[in-house]
Parts: structure tokens; C-alpha cells; sequence
């Protein structure tokens, strides 16, 4: 990149937070698409319960037996799913490592527009607990809070 090219658009980025437009809480006073990424989502009650009595349904309050973690995770997405929601954690392998044990995962509002752009809740956690109980059987206990 040669000096003048460079200078261009440093004078470019000036311009534009001179603007306005570079700064944190301009986009979501200005622009729509970006109001909600700076937003921080709470969630009712209600659609907690829902999401909870989703999981106790599928198993996950301690009495269902899952073949695997991972078997639990893709179940908890599907609950998740149904009201909108998933998880934004990376689940990472790491995380589920042993014959017990307990992780908790972000969750946020799936955004049909963008899906690669974050929409955390920051209320609310999803919890999940984890036990071999014999060979091959996991049981799972999972609740947003």
C-alpha cells in the first residue's frame, strides 16, 4: 500500500468518526441493522419456563439417558430452536470432557437476517450437568436460568 493510499483512508476513518458514524452508540441511534448487535437482550419469564419445560420434556431433567454429551447438545438445540433462541457458546469438545461434569453455555435470539451476528441474552445462561451412568448412558441435567 503506498503512502498516499494509506493517508486516504486514514483520512477516511477520520471523516467518518468525526461523523459520527465510527462510534459505539451512533449505529444504534443511525442505523437499523446494527441497533441490535449493541443491544442487550433480556428474556420474560414465561418463554424461560417454556424453554425449561422443553428440556425436562426431552429427558433433561435427570431421567432421560442420552448415548452421549453431545447426543444431549444437539437435543437442547432443538428445544432451543423452538422458541427462537440457540446457543451462541462454541461447545467445544474440551468442555465435555469426562464421565462427569458441568458446563455453562450462552444463549441468544437466532437473527434470520444475519446468522452469523450475535444476538446474546444477557439474562440467562444455560446450564448443563453431566453423568456416566453405565457404559455408553449419560444422564443430563439442563435449565436455563
Amino acid at each position: 500500500m503506498s503512502n498516499g493510499t494509506f493517508l486516504a483512508l486514514a483520512a477516511a476513518g477520520v471523516a467518518l468518526v468525526a461523523s459520527g458514524i465510527g462510534e459505539r452508540g451512533s449505529f444504534a441511534k443511525s442505523d437499523r441493522s446494527f441497533a441490535w448487535y449493541y443491544e442487550r437482550r433480556t428474556m420474560d419469564p414465561s418463554r424461560r419456563e417454556l424453554v425449561n419445560q422443553g428440556l425436562r420434556d426431552a429427558g433433561m431433567d435427570g431421567n432421560g439417558r442420552f448415548d452421549s454429551v453431545g447426543a444431549s447438545l444437539n437435543a437442547m438445540w432443538s428445544v432451543l430452536g423452538e422458541q427462537g433462541m440457540e446457543i451462541t457458546s462454541i461447545p467445544s469438545a474440551h468442555l465435555f470432557k469426562g464421565d462427569s461434569g458441568s458446563a455453562q453455555l450462552r444463549v441468544g435470539w437466532k437473527d434470520t437476517r444475519d446468522p452469523f451476528m450475535e444476538r446474546m441474552i444477557s439474562d440467562s445462561v444455560l446450564y448443563i450437568t453431566w453423568h456416566l451412568i453405565r457404559a455408553g448412558k449419560y444422564e443430563i441435567v439442563a435449565h436455563l436460568s
